[in-house]
């Protein structure tokens, strides 16, 4: 903080928590953000937003991160609304890339230097590269931008997507989706391949977008809540909970220890039962059906856990502004004690029989391979970073006041392929239990789990949560409107963040390794798309 305002003293700051707001200028941010990177911070996100009404502008913001230290800035740029036009700054860091052509495509705000901004189509033409709208969205259409209605469907065009086409001697095209041969959600995967070899891998997201940014603001906090459960339902916890941090911290509503606690069980639970799941399916991808069965027999017993302990099997109404709606105590607290207990043992002969069997390795070792600098470039978090070396977790690196006290280390393998992402979940599924087991024993006695003052939000309030999910690092931006109200939320899912490298990882592989590689991975397609 002290290096930037030294540099530039005449640009104005305020300081709220650990969040440090600074609004630049077009001829400052590129020198800033150059700073911010030598000095170690991370850009946890981006957002655009509609302040034509207050400011007559619109405006960017740039939110950076500093692991360990535990400090947030963002940075915010107003953008002329008759030159809606903002620098890219894509050559700084290769993350913002996408950020920049969603704040394109959802504000009608155009990074000026972005290199995606237009590809080739088949024909040799120049195209507007579209990310979250499809072929049948109009054009100059904005939905973020307040003077769109929410509940309104705008009329169907139909604008050609533009992909790039492999040419060359014995080089041809698989397309695959966006409707799969299973209950999964839809994404078209296109591979330019010679024989069996990967030269090259398109990935089309967006068709489950369903415009949860835009929703939040036609809700109340409550149904807020509710909302955020239901960005990734894998994820419902951990984003809910993010909201919850956010809302709290524009109300200045403290949690009490034993919410924040139990929060913590409850975080660890969702992982538990996701990574239990994702460790069988990347051996029934590799064809080890044992590893398919077990491992959903263990998910399955997991969920039956959260439903015991919340009404809930994915976790769902436990958590709320202010605390949590469901406690842990007698029989369930035992009930969850002995749990533990016969579930590591079970979960311990699982592994062991999978890291002895030779065949099912031989397809996990080197397959899909992300290299740690391109992992860096691309600013991936959660297992796929620390997969690939990245020692990169927000329970360490932006923890609240309950993490902070919570002994836990951050499991990181260097290799980055499919053996070392299936590591990192046997790793942390190990670590969970131990988390949970240790919180349980330190809930204290006789405190509230939720509180019942009243919540009150001063427009114009601006909080950033981060909390880390199963998948890895969920960042929500909130910002106060009126009388209680959401004027803007933004949320940015570890998918955002991961799913670029998958076509990076996959370079260079056969396509029958395709499903074990993305099965490493297994990002939010609804958690991506919004």
């Amino acid at each position: 903080m002290q290096a930037i305002h030294k540099e530039f003293p005449a640009l104005a700051g305020e300081e709220k928590g650990r969040v440090h707001t600074m609004r630049i200028s077009t001829e400052t941010l590129k020198p800033i953000v150059a700073l911010l990177m030598s000095k170690h911070w991370r850009l946890l996100t981006m957002a655009g937003n509609d302040e034509r009404a207050q400011a007559g502008t619109f405006t960017v913001s740039w939110v950076f991160g500093l692991a360990k230290e535990n400090k947030i800035m963002r940075l915010v740029l107003p953008v002329d609304q008759h030159k809606p036009v903002f620098p890219s700054i894509f050559e700084l860091t290769e993350s913002a890339l996408l950020f920049e052509l969603e704040i394109r495509d959802m504000f009608g705000l155009t990074p000026e230097g972005n290199p995606e901004l237009t590809v080739e189509d088949d024909h040799g033409k120049g195209r507007m590269r579209r990310l979250a709208h499809h072929h049948n969205w109009p054009e100059n259409t904005y939905p973020l931008r307040k003077d769109f209605p929410w509940n309104k469907r705008p009329p169907e065009v139909d604008v050609p997507f533009p992909f790039r086409y492999g040419e060359g001697e014995g080089v041809f095209e698989i397309p695959v989706g966006p409707i799969h041969a299973g209950v999964i959600e839809p994404g078209h995967f296109r591979f330019t391949a010679v024989g069996e070899m990967i030269l090259n891998l398109e990935i089309r997201l967006w068709y489950s977008h369903r415009g949860i940014e835009k929703l939040f603001e036609q809700k109340n906090l409550t149904d807020a809540v509710v909302l955020a459960e239901h960005i990734s339902g894998d994820t419902s916890f951990a984003h809910s909970l993010a909201f919850c941090e956010a809302a709290e911290e524009l109300a200045g509503m403290p949690v009490s220890k034993r919410a924040g606690l139990l929060r913590i069980i409850f975080l660890e639970l969702e992982r538990i039962y996701n990574h239990v799941g994702d460790i069988g399916m990347i051996g029934l991808d590799a064809a080890f059906a044992f590893a398919g069965s077990n491992g959903s027999r263990l998910k399955e017993l997991a969920m039956q856990l959260n439903d015991k302990l919340t009404g809930s099997r994915i976790l769902r109404g436990v958590n709320a502004i202010g605390g949590v709606t469901k406690d842990i105590t007698g029989e369930n607290a035992e009930f969850l004690e002995k749990f533990l207990a016969s579930f590591e043992q079970d979960f311990e002969e699982f592994v062991n029989v999978l890291f002895s069997t030779s065949s099912l390795l031989d397809r996990l070792e080197t397959t899909g391979r992300l290299k740690q600098k391109t992992a860096f470039d691309y600013n991936t978090v959660g297992v796929v970073a620390r997969a690939s070396g990245l020692k990169r977790d927000a329970r360490q690196d932006f923890p609240n006041e309950w993490w902070r006290h919570t002994h836990m280390s951050v499991p990181t393998f260097e290799t980055g392929d499919v053996f070392a992402r299936f590591q990192v979940r046997v790793e942390e599924v190990r670590q969970s239990v131990k988390i949970i087991r240790t919180t349980l024993a330190q809930l204290p006695e006789g405190e509230p789990i939720l509180s019942t003052r009243p919540i009150a939000l001063k427009e114009g309030d601006v909080a950033i949560s981060i909390v880390e999910g199963w998948r890895g690092e969920l960042v929500h931006m909130v910002i106060a409107g009126a009388n209680n109200s959401l004027y803007r939320v933004k949320v940015r899912d570890a998918s955002f963040l991961n799913w670029p490298t998958l076509s990076r990882a996959i370079l260079n592989n056969i396509v029958p390794d395709f499903p074990i590689c993305n099965k490493s991975y297994n990002m939010s397609y609804a958690g991506n798309d919004l």
